[in-house]
């Protein structure tokens, strides 16, 4: 990720990505965008799309220490 970004490259995640492994993405400093929208319509269907989304959101912010 340090040759991405030193080419002006951004770098994404997404693929895979659940609640126990998005935290370890986000703390990645090079990551710009987390693309999270397979797992979160998924497991929205037991959970509800607002309890999912709230969910994700603070795992990610607690992640980038925001």
């Amino acid at each position: 990720m340090v040759a991405a970004r030193r080419a002006g490259l951004l770098c994404h995640a997404g693929h895979g990505l659940t609640y126990e492994t998005v935290s370890d993405i986000a703390r990645i400093e090079e990551v710009t965008e987390i693309s999270i929208g397979h797992f979160l319509i998924s497991q929205s269907v037991f959970e509800g799309l607002p309890a999912v989304v709230r969910r994700f959101k603070a795992l990610i912010t607690a992640a980038r220490g925001a």
